[in-house]
């Protein structure tokens, strides 16, 4: 029988944690143990280890989906706008095999969702919900799988739905407000596309030279 996926979920679990201890990745599975017991999440796949730093609310939990071999560090913050906790479909959806490192933090008031291996590194933000108690839902996200998301980033939906392709990576510090096609790099803030891969021609092109 083959090890290999739960060695990979040791692995990612390990980054998320951002230590390699064995006492956190024990703490890390049986806190994801007590959580499934505990909240009703919409749905929690195997193999996912939560930290037990993590914050997820009981009641947002309903709202959130959660795929096989995810991993969720220390200080993550987990939001639901509380109108839409509980409703017949998820409102944050994270597939199989994403990775949220240390002090993440997700406020969702209407579709947050990141496709298979997406990685979310430290003090990174994703939200399309404005101010603390405001009922105020902005667009959608969607994260193209595979996708980078770099420390101290942002992605924002301030004006309308932001949707990255596959593959693409944001930079260290940029604030994303706008979708972006497949193979794309973000910089900046507000981020503009700097480079595109194009995988057909096997090149990368220029973000201003892009239609």
């Amino acid at each position: 029988m083959s090890t290999q996926p739960a060695e990979k979920s040791d692995k990612r679990a390990n980054i998320a944690g951002g230590t390699a201890s064995v006492g956190v990745r024990v703490a890390s599975r049986l806190n994801t143990v007590w959580l499934k017991a505990t909240s009703r999440f919409h749905f929690i796949g195997k193999r996912v280890s939560i930290h037990p730093l993590s914050w997820i609310g009981a009641h947002a939990a309903r709202s959130i989906w959660i795929g096989n071999d995810v991993g969720i560090g220390p200080h993550v913050h987990l939001e639901v706008e509380m109108d839409r906790e509980g409703s017949a479909a998820p409102i944050v959806v994270i597939e199989d095999g994403c990775l949220l490192s240390c002090r993440v933090e997700i406020r969702a008031g209407s579709l947050v969702h990141l496709e298979k291996g997406v990685t979310v590194m430290q003090d990174a933000m994703i939200s399309n919900r404005e101010g603390e108690h405001e009922n105020i839902h902005e667009g959608d996200i969607r994260i193209g799988q595979e996708s980078w998301i770099g420390p101290g980033s942002a992605i924002v939906s301030s004006a309308g739905a932001v949707t990255l392709g596959r593959h693409c990576v944001v930079t260290a510090n940029a604030v994303v407000t706008k979708s972006a096609p497949p193979y794309s790099v973000l910089s900046g803030n507000p981020a503009t596309v700097i480079r595109r891969y194009d995988p057909e021609k096997k090149i990368w092109v220029r973000g201003s030279l892009l239609a």
